[in-house]
C-alpha cells in the first residue's frame, strides 16, 4: 500500500469520512450525524469536525495509538500478533526482549499492524 492508501484506511478506522467536493479530494469529516444540503453547491454539517488534512498517522505515535486503543479487544489481540511479526519480536523468547521490540516500533509499523489486524492491508 502507498502512504495515501494507508492514511485513508487508518482515518476511516478513526471515524473520519471523506466527502468529495467540487471534483477535488474534498474535506474529511469526523463524527458527523447529518449532512443537509441547502443547494447543489452548499451543505452544512451538524455535530461534525472538518479538516483539510488528516492526522499524521504514519509519523506520529500520538496520532496512531488512540486509533489502536479504540479498536475492539479481538482486533487489539490480532494487532499485537501482527506487530510482533512486523518487528520480528515473535522470534524472541525472553519477555523483556519481546516487550522492548514492541516498544521500539515506529508509527508506520503500528499502522501496518493495525491494517493487517482489521483485514484492510493490501500487499
Amino acid at each position: 500500500m502507498n502512504e495515501q492508501e494507508i492514511i485513508k484506511a487508518i482515518a476511516e478506522l478513526d471515524g473520519w469520512t471523506n466527502i468529495p467536493m467540487f471534483g477535488g479530494s474534498g474535506f474529511w469529516y469526523q463524527n458527523f450525524s447529518e449532512l443537509t444540503r441547502d443547494s447543489a453547491e452548499h451543505g452544512t454539517l451538524k455535530g461534525a469536525h472538518a479538516e483539510y488534512q488528516l492526522p499524521p498517522y504514519l509519523t506520529s505515535r500520538d496520532a496512531i495509538v488512540p486509533v489502536i486503543e479504540k479498536q475492539e479487544y479481538n482486533i487489539q489481540l490480532r494487532f499485537a500478533r501482527a506487530l510482533a511479526k512486523i518487528c520480528d519480536a515473535d522470534r524472541w523468547h525472553e519477555k523483556e526482549n519481546y516487550a522492548m521490540q514492541i516498544l521500539k516500533s515506529i508509527p508506520c509499523q503500528l499502522c501496518e499492524a493495525l491494517l493487517r489486524a482489521t483485514g484492510r492491508w493490501k500487499d
